[in-house]
């Protein structure tokens, strides 16, 4: 369901990207407020469609330690930066 990277690892053009902060409901109902980088066209910068588009498996990045999450485990999600 998730799991928790001791430190961030992302490429350097990861970063590069537009941040959102989000919040992850996960179906056994934890809630999440991480942040992730979405590579999208401007037309598709939705959270909902990155999502979508997105493979199952999602980094996040947390205020303490950031998460990989497997997509088939997530409730709800809701854009923070809204």
């Amino acid at each position: 369901m998730l799991l928790e990277i001791p430190e961030r690892n992302l490429p350097e053009e990861t970063v590069l990207n537009p941040e959102r902060s989000v919040q992850i409901e996960l179906t056994n109902h934890e809630i999440l407020n991480v942040n992730l980088f979405m590579e999208m066209p401007q037309e598709r910068s939705r959270v909902s469609v990155y999502f979508n588009f997105s493979p199952e498996s999602i980094y996040l990045c947390g205020k303490e330690k950031d998460f990989i999450l497997n997509k088939s485990f997530v409730f709800s999600v809701r854009d923070l930066d809204l």
